[in-house]
């Protein structure tokens, strides 16, 4: 009994720990934002350099 709770909070740590490390929503709506700003200044460029205006 004792090797099985063991191993349970052995494994309750593991799972903790790979939880810790998983992105918040924020840190994922950051990135996107992120990510989405700067594809647009690209395309912006884009059109700026080949653009037939």
């Amino acid at each position: 009994m004792r090797a099985d709770l063991s191993a349970t909070r052995a494994d309750t740590s593991y799972i903790r720990g790979r939880l810790e490390s998983l992105p918040t929503t924020w840190h994922m709506v950051g990135t996107i934002l992120a990510g989405n700003i700067g594809l647009a200044g690209a395309l912006l460029v884009a059109v700026k350099l080949f653009g037939h205006c």
